[in-house]
């Protein structure tokens, strides 16, 4: 119970009063719980608005789909601004409320948010972003919530989480034929194993193929084929034990066949080579401190790795690790049957398995991985991004003129009072400062509002 929870917190006032009122006026009951909740919430949402509403701080909203105990469907809305209440300025992110949905419908849900907002006591002309997940009704370019709150509010830029992206990206892999049946074979393994407490301890411990933790997704491909000749041997001694039902014996049988064919043995080590790169660039993209200019950068770097990479040499260091694991295993890697009216696989006139595989497996894996990243992490928002060159590392890079343009575009979406002349004032002091390049990258965004005396 809720009072209980507060007296174990340290309430002392309320232990007294539980402790010496009498029976008929200790107001404990779910009644008037709820009511207490219900008044705190509206007394801390006041506080937030009215501080937001003072100061004429910007703001950005961040809401999500959800559904309660009785399965109503509602938004849960929060809102992302810059306190500058204590000694330092502050990011903080504050849960407003929830917003009961009559309708998915992308119109519907954003009238919802914006009379929320505007109950609220917000100043909707101080709304520049907007953080959805990237379902279409809400991050669609044309009719979604975030392009009909757009419309009315322009400086209310939409930013899709970086890292919910990289997932799409990898998502959108599964589109390619042997990605998907290798995925799906992984995921039916470790599922089989972990199913009995039994064959679990036949394997070592491998976490299952999490969709929504991303960061699991590349560590669970990468322990997978770090393990794959001792899972494929306990499948095998699996579907021919004494002791062991038809049922599952079976099953291992299928899972054997399916885990020994030269096609899944050389995706599993495509996968799991480029998962073991994507791997560290998830965790990294889900750092608390992560700014959209590291994210850039993060996802730039890895688009130039890939880019760089030696088709022919890349690929033979992969193709001998998965040859190597197919001869322990007593399997050859070999080309596919190859008939002439071929439609449901690649048919390549290639004589080696190694040349096979790199131009019906690799090649395209790598080519789509690319051009997936190019499209998720396209430069949409570039006049809102660019705000990020007024850090000065990366404004002592521009010339005057490239600069002072910027900030012309800049100011035309967001119109703020005398702002040109702010910032080249704000350019010419950092161009003049003594300050070397190392301490310089150092210098965080937020420690620059000081700097500004906003």
């Amino acid at each position: 119970m809720l009072e209980l929870k507060l007296i174990e917190a340290g309430d002392k006032i309320l232990q007294s009063h539980l402790e010496s009122s009498p029976k008929n006026s200790k107001y404990i009951s779910a009644r008037v719980q709820n009511e207490i909740i219900d008044i705190t919430g509206k007394i801390i949402l006041s506080r937030i608005t009215n501080y937001l509403v003072k100061s004429q701080s910007f703001f950005s909203i961040l809401a999500d789909e959800t559904a309660d105990i009785s399965g109503t469907e509602q938004l849960s809305i929060g809102i992302r601004y810059i306190s500058f209440e204590s000694e330092n300025p502050v990011v903080k992110e504050e849960f407003l409320g929830f917003v009961a949905l009559t309708d998915m419908h992308a119109e519907i849900v954003a009238k919802s948010i914006i009379h929320f907002l505007r109950n609220s006591g917000l100043n909707l002309n101080n709304l520049i972003g907007q953080g959805y997940d990237g379902c279409s009704a809400m991050s669609g370019i044309h009719n979604g919530v975030q392009a009909i709150i757009k419309k009315e509010f322009p400086k209310a830029v939409f930013v899709h989480c970086s890292s919910h992206r990289l997932n799409l990206v990898i998502n959108d892999l599964n589109k390619l034929q042997h990605v998907q049946n290798c995925a799906g074979s992984i995921r039916s393994i470790i599922k089989f194993f972990r199913l009995s407490p039994k064959r679990r301890k036949r394997i070592e411990k491998i976490p299952l193929f999490c969709e929504t933790r991303w960061s699991e997704k590349y560590k669970t491909i990468r322990i997978f084929s770090e393990h794959f000749i001792g899972i494929v041997e306990q499948l095998e001694i699996i579907s021919m034990e004494t002791g062991v039902d038809s049922q599952t014996k079976s099953q291992a049988f299928q899972l054997h066949s399916a885990a020994t064919k030269s096609n899944f043995i050389v995706c599993l080590f495509i996968m799991a080579t480029f998962s073991a790169q994507l791997e560290p660039i998830t965790n990294a993209l889900q750092a608390v401190q992560l700014d959209l200019s590291q994210a850039r950068k993060y996802i730039s770097e890895i688009i130039e790795v890939f880019n760089n990479l030696d088709a022919n040499n890349y690929f033979h260091e992969i193709f001998k690790k998965a040859q190597n694991v197919a001869n322990e295993l007593g399997e050859e890697i070999k080309i596919p049957r190859i008939v002439s009216n071929q439609k449901h696989r690649s048919n390549h006139p290639i004589n080696t398995p190694e040349d096979y595989f790199r131009v019906s497996l690799y090649q395209p894996h790598v080519d789509s991985l690319i051009m997936q990243l190019k499209l998720r992490f396209s430069n949409e928002n570039s006049v809102a991004h660019s705000l990020l060159n007024l850090h000065p590392n990366n404004m002592k890079k521009m010339q005057h003129d490239e600069f002072k343009n910027m900030i012309v575009e800049i100011n035309n979406l967001y119109a703020i009072d005398n702002l040109v002349e702010e910032c080249m004032l704000w350019y010419n002091v950092w161009k003049n400062r003594n300050i070397s390049q190392c301490e310089m990258k150092n210098i965080s965004f937020i420690s620059l509002l000081d700097e500004a005396n906003l």
